[in-house]
């Protein structure tokens, strides 16, 4: 069985990070998992929380990392079912009592969820797991685990 391996926002600035001691661990990191027959995929919401940090901070060469980064590994655009399932997830946290953000944020945790649960359910005969650098909130709703661990 090979894995898809869905980036958070923290590993997924690891990997353009400017600074080469930040950003080349990530990137053997990735291509090992590559030679193993394993894939990876930037989500939407996570390429948005990235890009809008490194517009604000300037950092060109980074934008142009991410993009290449998108379309070398692949991308999970966001849509509408998408975001009916972000959601009900939104919902279930409340509900539930244990909210992954503020009532009036948009929470992308859950909308990162619901686009690795349709990814998943797009590939049953595939392992998905999200890398990140915090797997709290995340390992409610999906296979989470730090980068490191995968």
């Amino acid at each position: 069985m090979t894995s898809i391996i869905v980036l958070d926002t923290g590993v997924l600035g690891r990997a353009v990070h400017q600074n080469a001691a930040v950003r080349n661990p990530i990137l053997t990191w990735v291509g090992s998992h590559v030679e193993k027959g394993n894939s990876f995929r930037v989500p939407e919401i996570a390429d948005y929380e990235l890009r809008r940090e490194l517009i604000r901070s300037n950092f060109a060469q980074s934008i142009t990392d991410l993009d290449a980064l998108k379309v070398g590994l692949g991308y999970i655009p966001l849509d509408t079912p998408t975001m009916n399932e972000a959601a009900a997830l939104w919902a279930i946290a409340r509900q539930g009592g244990q909210p992954t953000a503020h009532d009036h944020a948009l929470d992308g945790d859950v909308i990162l969820c619901a686009q690795t649960i349709r990814l998943q359910n797009g590939h049953p005969n595939d392992s998905v797991v999200v890398a990140t650098t915090n797997v709290g909130h995340l390992a409610r709703f999906v296979a989470a685990d730090l980068w490191q661990n995968i």
